[in-house]
């Protein structure tokens, strides 16, 4: 038998060894750059500002609502303010939903907003009764505030008719 020559054995190893560097050299040029993976938030958000139904829109926002973190919060008041009125529309009652004090804050904000069309300050208006009448208070409560928001309105003028019937039937509305 031939014995192996320190030499021999050394090539060998060199090669390996070079060639492992060589495959990590290369690997890592071309190895893509780290990424932050989206969060459910953030992933939630893109698809309901995509061009997606009206259905799958509405089951993201919920689920979106459902999320009880402050990105998500934010985003669905960032949603409430969108341009797009259908999405605007959707986070506004999902807003109605919430139990986080923010949530009727945001909801009387977009009532105030005269900037806004008014099926947008409808529909705040709508849920912002919806929310009092849910917490127990009159419409005495809340009258002067969304009587003087409405000013001459004849739309908003009518919403709040409406949902002061609907959710305080009882009560009597002297001045109207």
């Amino acid at each position: 038998m031939r014995e192996r020559g320190r030499r021999a054995s050394g090539r060998g190893r060199g090669f390996v060894i070079a060639a492992t560097a060589a495959a990590f050299l290369i690997g890592a040029g071309l190895w893509p750059e780290a990424e932050a993976t989206p969060s459910r938030v953030d992933t939630l958000a893109a698809v309901l500002t995509s061009p997606v139904g009206a259905t799958r829109k509405a089951i993201e926002i919920e689920a979106l609502r459902e999320i009880d973190s402050t990105s998500a919060r934010n985003k669905l008041k960032d949603l409430a303010d969108s341009g797009d009125e259908r999405l605007a529309l959707l986070a506004i009652r999902a807003l109605g939903r919430c139990s986080w004090s923010g949530a009727k804050t945001k909801v009387a904000e977009i009532y105030e907003d005269t900037g806004r069309s008014d099926a947008v300050r409808s529909t705040a208006l709508a849920v912002w009764c919806r929310m009092e009448a849910a917490r127990g208070r009159s419409w005495a409560d809340g009258k002067s505030w969304v009587k003087t928001h409405a000013g001459t309105n004849q739309q908003l003028r009518a919403q709040y008719a409406a949902s002061k019937s609907r959710h305080w039937a009882s009560e009597v509305d002297n001045d109207q």
